[in-house]
């Protein structure tokens, strides 16, 4: 297939990368599995050429496992197998790792540096622990949220809302907005005991209406990007999209490639490998049939033209078929209501 023909697809805009699955923490409610598996130098090579050859503009988002245990080095050769090209680049890492020479590093080469936190450090330790050693990951990550501050960055934080914090919104949103650090919210999906879309409706209801006030310090992607679909009238969240391929991929560190950083591993939902090239992954049957989903779900009047029956992956947990709609989409749609109705700042 020439580029023109993959125009037609509409490329990726996101590519996540999965550095390593080796990870020195062990979340309550983490989906990946970790391992000794590290990403080599022929996959990060094939896989920066491929899509900055097919992709305009591409995002490379650095995962793991936590990414940054592959060392700098490794980050060199990204910057170097990138040529200068401008490229836009995020690290989603636990921000544990005591090592200020090569944030600097990651810093002046203009990578965004995402993390995570769940809130204060009696609600943060309880799901995020180290899987050797003893001490507190949220000592360790404000120590380095702060390094970056001096240096002139905050970080977001991703925000995993849980039977742990989903009754505090309150204490929540002052964590962050005291802190003044950026904030993304996601609902746990991975346990057998997690919180439902009823739980986290009034969680998000509390959020926002603290979010409205002069007080107000931060940015929460989540309403962000409900403001941005009410003015562009589509969905810009990934999880809301009419066909998610269309926005992201996921890249393992063997270089197979699949819908998106959360399927990796899941060989059901393979769509190739990076050295085989992009253009054998649009053409998988794989890839055809989940870029279906939505047309599956169409007679279905449970969603909007906002939500599209809400993420896959989700409903591949929730009930062990991505084809079900997402049991978040109401959640989903009234965090969109919210903004359809002037609940912007």
């Amino acid at each position: 297939m020439t580029k023109e023909g993959l125009e037609k697809i509409a490329m990726p805009s996101k590519y996540y990368l999965m550095v390593t699955d080796t990870c020195n923490c062990r979340c309550e409610y983490c989906y990946h599995s970790p391992s000794q598996e590290s990403m080599g130098t022929e996959i990060l090579k094939a896989s920066i050429e491929q899509i900055l050859g097919l992709a305009e503009n591409p995002m490379f988002l650095w995962y793991g496992g936590e990414p940054m245990l592959a060392g700098q080095e490794f980050y060199e050769k990204i910057i170097e197998f990138q040529n200068d090209k401008n490229c836009r680049n995020l690290i989603q890492t636990n921000l544990t790792i005591d090592d200020p020479a090569f944030l600097k590093f990651l810093l002046k080469n203009k990578f965004t540096i995402s993390t995570s936190i769940d809130g204060p450090q009696r609600i943060h330790d309880q799901n995020r622990r180290y899987s050797l050693s003893s001490g507190s990951p949220f000592e360790d990550t404000m120590e380095n949220v702060s390094l970056l501050k001096t240096l002139g960055q905050t970080p977001w934080a991703i925000c995993v809302i849980s039977k742990s914090n989903v009754n505090v919104p309150d204490e929540i949103y002052e964590f962050f907005n005291q802190k003044g650090i950026n904030v993304r919210f996601c609902p746990e999906i991975a346990n057998m005991d997690r919180i439902t879309s009823e739980q986290y409706i009034p969680f998000i209801r509390e959020v926002h209406e603290l979010w409205r006030l002069p007080t107000n310090r931060i940015k929460i992607s989540n309403f962000s990007k409900a403001a941005e679909t009410i003015r562009i009238k589509r969905p810009v969240e990934c999880d809301n999209m009419k066909n998610c391929l269309q926005d992201n991929l996921g890249i393992a560190t063997n270089g197979d490639v699949y819908p998106c950083n959360r399927f990796v591993g899941r060989e059901d939902f393979k769509l190739g490998n990076m050295l085989n090239g992009l253009e054998a992954v649009f053409n998988s049957e794989k890839y055809l049939e989940l870029s279906q989903r939505s047309k599956l779900l169409c007679g279905d009047s449970r969603y909007s033209p906002y939500s599209h029956g809400g993420c896959m992956f989700n409903a591949l947990v929730q009930s062990g078929d991505w084809r079900q709609i997402d049991e978040f989409v109401p959640a989903s749609e009234f965090i969109i209501s919210l903004f359809n109705r002037g609940g912007s700042r």
